[in-house]
């Protein structure tokens, strides 16, 4: 596999399946470093020539970088004594895809070949993390042959040989885990509700669990006592089948977070946002005097909110704020020093926090 300069693909896959490719030829494994996405990209083009792009780029670039190098990390806590180790040695090597002039293709704009660091063999690079990781019907029937409590190396061949891929002992203890940990029966939590006398419901799709919307009696009177602001929050890494949980909030008179609602979905599209997002309003009749939203920058979420709630405004929080203009505010977007680029920042996040007329 040569990559050359002005390599044009017609979707993100064959980007993928390129360096898929491109890695198995060269023995070097690489990473997201930087991308934007075409709806972020969206945002600083004309509609009618985002409307001409091929939704299937996915990104309007993407840079590919080699997992020994793409970003400098700098230790935070200099008294630290714990001993760490990382893959990256700051190697420069890299790919950038990006969109064609016409819109048409993903361009290969440019890219470094050159490593600092000495060259993988076919075995340490099929040890690395990435190229061990597991495919769902692989993982699914170890957990099968786990239950049978069998001798580890033995698994350990029979998945090496099944899969095609160099695993270790500690992959086999992690799969252990999993089996450990693995106890998401939708029969045994509704009981639990029902318990708590909360009022649920469920979304099924295909006889498949798809949602869970809920809310107990202490929600409501906290939400029935302060409606007039809602906040709306997506949590990652909660529940071990990777599900989003989404927590309806409001504040209280003394400033403190009250969870009025949480919805758990399975997949964060468009339809599912809607079906928690439209039950929460259908339950809760006080839902008519929500004058503000909060929200994180998501904006399928937010899309959802105004088509259900059209005359609430919807606003950012404070956090997702200042991370625009972290990105936005820099010397070489906007042609300032790096003074007035940090100068700047000051005066936004004084104005932002200012507690009195006189401050702002």
């Amino acid at each position: 596999m040569n990559p050359q300069i002005g390599m044009k693909f017609n979707s993100y896959e064959e980007i993928t399946s390129f360096m898929n490719e491109y890695k198995q030829t060269t023995l070097s494994d690489y990473w997201i470093r930087d991308n934007r996405t075409l709806q972020s990209a969206g945002k600083r083009m004309k509609k009618d020539r985002f409307d001409t792009l091929n939704q299937n780029f996915k990104y309007s670039y993407v840079k590919f970088s080699c997992i020994h190098g793409g970003q400098k990390f700098r230790e935070k806590i200099k008294t630290s004594n714990r001993k760490t180790f990382t893959f990256k040695q700051e190697c420069g090597a890299f790919i950038y895809f990006s969109l064609s002039k016409n819109g048409k293709h993903l361009v290969l704009k440019s890219l470094s070949e050159e490593h600092n660091h000495v060259a993988n063999t076919k075995k340490t690079f099929n040890h690395l993390p990435n190229q061990r990781k597991l495919n769902k019907k692989v993982i699914d029937e170890a957990v099968k042959l786990q239950a049978l409590r069998p001798n580890k190396k033995l698994l350990l061949k029979n998945l090496s040989d099944t899969s095609g891929q160099t695993l270790l002992l500690r992959d086999i203890t992690n799969i252990s885990k999993i089996i450990n940990t693995y106890s998401n029966d939708l029969a045994a939590c509704l009981p639990i509700l029902e318990k708590h006398n909360c009022e649920y419901e469920v979304l099924v799709e295909d006889k498949e669990f798809r949602g869970l919307f809920f809310q107990n009696d202490d929600m409501k009177r906290n939400f029935d006592a302060y409606p007039e602001i809602g906040l709306l929050d997506s949590t990652y890494k909660l529940l071990n089948f990777n599900g989003v949980v989404y927590l309806f909030i409001v504040e209280d008179s003394i400033g403190c977070s009250e969870i009025i609602a949480v919805g758990i979905l399975v997949f964060e599209i468009k339809e599912y946002i809607n079906w928690s997002i439209s039950t929460f309003k259908s339950k809760n009749d006080n839902s008519i005097l929500i004058k503000i939203f909060m929200t994180d920058k998501d904006e399928t979420m937010r899309s959802v909110l105004k088509c259900n709630f059209s005359t609430t405004k919807l606003i950012l929080c404070k956090f997702h704020v200042f991370q625009i203009f972290k990105h936005e505010i820099t010397s070489s977007k906007l042609g300032i020093t790096s003074i007035e680029e940090t100068r700047a920042k000051e005066y936004l996040q004084q104005i932002s926090y200012a507690k009195s007329d006189q401050q702002y």
